[in-house]
């Protein structure tokens, strides 16, 4: 992962959204990044109320204004340089827009926006799928940095990405790497009357192969060198898999990629990515695996 530089939370003045400010304060001083915060009112709604209460449109931009300077106050102590804009327009398109200066989005996980609902709400998933830079969805509150990471991976070619970002992002974390898989016909050697032993044979091969090429990942990989890293090869779905081993560890952080494969893919993200940020308790950062 390219160091990170600059980093962008985008805010509406909820409490998850000024929760995920503090985070991604506490990521820019580990990092030594710029941070900017971004608010952004819808165009549309404004248009509409300048057309029936002008001086009371004027207001709400002004307000704004305000509510973001002392955010950026409260956020730059200690010397760290804290950037703020207020823009107007559509909220995803505004954020899409400023993602290529920054190396991090940093949004929470519910508020008043169109980010209000991370499970299913259509412009908060458009904006994760299509972020050309991590983006990190902040759900506990921020108070240090982050102590355990999980980094699921599935050997895709993107693998070493997630584990790179997750080593960077959380420099001082210990790093629990799961792997979930399953056995190509396994139901059909049942009905073909192969052996319990043999089936269970086949299974636990599979798993130390898995292990062995988690242990060959972490070899390639300097950011993880001297790091505690802790591996899990689990049988079952992925995204399953991914919501037990968080119960398991307790980590603060998930780090997963995300991959799109078609064209249309590119506006989806991926069930199991979905399945993580819907179900999970802790902050997710979607890496854009391509």
């Amino acid at each position: 992962m390219k160091p990170i530089h600059s980093l962008l939370a985008a805010t509406d003045f909820s409490d998850d959204a000024v929760n995920a400010c503090r985070r991604a304060t506490l990521v820019a001083r580990e990092q030594k990044a710029e941070l900017e915060l971004l608010h952004v009112i819808s165009g549309t709604s404004l248009a509409m109320l300048r057309g029936f209460f002008p001086d009371a449109a004027a207001g709400i931009a002004e307000n704004a204004g305000k509510a973001l300077e002392n955010l950026r106050a409260e956020l730059s102590a200690d010397g760290l340089i804290v950037k703020a804009s207020v823009e107007e327009g559509a909220v995803t398109a505004q954020i899409l827009a400023a993602m290529p200066r920054v190396g991090l989005l940093v949004v929470g996980a519910r508020g008043n926006s169109p980010l209000r609902d991370i499970m299913l709400g259509t412009t908060a998933e458009r904006l994760l799928s299509r972020a050309s830079c991590p983006a990190l969805v902040v759900k506990q509150t921020a108070r240090e940095s982050y102590r355990r990471v999980l980094a699921p991976i599935d050997f895709s070619p993107y693998s070493a990405k997630v584990l790179a970002t997750a080593a960077a992002l959380a420099p001082t974390a210990e790093i629990h790497i799961c792997h979930a898989f399953d056995l190509p016909f396994e139901g059909k050697l049942w009905l073909a009357g192969v052996a319990d032993e043999e089936i269970h044979r086949y299974r636990a091969e599979a798993r130390r192969e898995a292990l062995d090429n988690i242990q060959r990942l972490v070899a390639g990989l300097p950011a993880l060198e001297g790091r505690t890293v802790l591996p899990t090869v689990m049988r079952g779905d992925p995204a399953r898999v991914i919501l037990d081993q968080e119960m398991a560890c307790q980590p603060d952080l998930i780090v997963i990629g995300k991959q799109g494969h078609s064209a249309l893919e590119e506006f989806l993200l991926g069930s199991v990515t979905r399945h993580v940020l819907t179900d999970s308790k802790c902050d997710v950062l979607a890496v854009n695996a391509r």
